[in-house]
């Protein structure tokens, strides 16, 4: 193949449709598109799957809004449609945003079967291949080693959490990663109104892929999952990890790893040729027409581990504290003047308690700084494991 410049329109998990321009590309995985793809044509974008995991399965669907923009429109009435081959199929309920859902007790997914989705929108017609669910083996062992890791503008201290995984049966050989985060956190200043200890989540949104197919063994040792640096509150308490290890077809690899390439080579290009990395979607109809993303249909292993901040207490890590700007004012007394004053600046009553006959009133810049529920819940998250 001609190594040729072009402009790549993609899709990922990350985020809606988006360009991404760079040069010299030549990979199995992305096909050159007719020139006669224009501004003004409308992609379907797939986001979803299933898994060995109980239901409910999601997938959303959106249109981007040109080859040169990265707005999105939610497809809100197409019909959805999950089938296993030689077995059941489920149609999917919108939620009116794009989303599409199976019921809590629809279709589940089982190891050795295979699975197709099935879209419809309009008069158009859409179909993934038949996508054979195999068999996940479990993570060995989900472990963290303290690193520094070197910045532009600084170096980050904190730890790399990393897998060890195989397969006895040499079997799997493509894997991919997802992680959901969850940790505990609390707030400067004390209100006696307001919470100040809440919970934050956050889910994986980078490319994480690794293949043993050059190895005679199908093992994977101190394999990177994430890492976690100084300068965000996860490990200022508690923080928890849950990974999710899905078994994938070489296929879904292949998809993965050309948009992982691609983003690592942004660039600048002239008189580009529009093109596409093209998943597993096809409509029926016109073969020719591109369908961004992927319908992943893979089986799924988990393990959990919590980090508490007294694993670094013979070696601690130095906090970049998201409250630095925070400042706060104790007023004493039930008709202080200062209160209207700081009120007049923008400041926020952040407390009141009576010291005997005294109102003490507390003073702050900021509800960030007072109450905790501004970036994160009150509530802790499900299954979590107090220390």
């Amino acid at each position: 193949m001609q190594l040729r410049k072009h402009i790549i329109l993609i899709w990922h998990r990350a985020g809606p449709a988006a360009i991404f321009m760079f040069s010299l590309i030549n990979h199995s995985c992305i096909e050159e598109y007719n020139p006669k793809v224009t501004e003004s044509e409308h992609l379907l974008i797939v986001d979803g799957g299933i898994t060995s995991s109980p239901g409910p399965y999601t997938v959303k669907l959106n249109l981007s809004s040109g080859i040169q923009e990265v707005v999105t429109v939610p497809v809100t009435d197409a019909v959805v449609v999950i089938e296993e081959k030689d077995g059941i199929s489920e149609t999917l309920t919108g939620d009116g945003q794009g989303g599409y859902s199976t019921a809590k007790s629809g279709i589940r997914a089982r190891e050795g079967r295979e699975y197709r989705l099935s879209i419809q929108v309009d008069d158009r017609y859409y179909e993934s291949g038949w996508e054979q669910l195999k068999p996940c083996p479990p993570v060995d062992s989900l472990y963290w080693c303290r690193e520094q890791h070197p910045g532009r503008s600084m170096d980050y201290d904190g730890i790399q959490v990393y897998i060890d995984t195989h397969d006895p049966a040499n079997s799997t050989r493509y894997y991919r990663w997802e992680f959901i985060e969850d940790w505990v956190f609390s707030v400067p200043i004390s209100s006696s109104w307001n919470p100040s200890v809440c919970y934050a989540h956050n889910s994986s949104s980078s490319i994480i892929i690794a293949s043993t197919e050059r190895f005679q063994i199908d093992r994977l040792v101190k394999q990177p999952i994430t890492y976690v640096d100084h300068t965000t509150t996860r490990l200022t308490l508690r923080y928890r990890i849950i990974l999710i290890q899905h078994a994938i077809s070489q296929e879904e690899f292949r998809y993965w790893e050309a948009i992982e390439k691609l983003n690592e080579n942004l660039g600048t290009l002239f008189d580009p040729i529009p093109a596409t990395i093209r998943g597993n979607m096809r409509n029926t109809g016109n073969p020719d027409e591109s369908v961004l993303g992927y319908f992943t249909c893979s089986s799924v292993r988990t393990d959990t581990m919590y980090v508490d901040a007294e694993e670094f207490v013979n070696d601690p890590i130095y906090f970049i504290s998201p409250y630095s700007y925070c400042n706060y004012a104790v007023i004493r007394g039930e008709n202080n003047p200062d209160i209207a004053r700081y009120l007049k600046f923008g400041w926020l009553l952040a407390d009141t308690i009576r010291d005997g006959d005294v109102l003490v009133t507390t003073m702050a810049n900021s509800s960030f700084c007072f109450d905790c529920t501004t970036a994160g819940s009150a509530e802790p998250p499900v299954n979590w494991k107090p220390r």
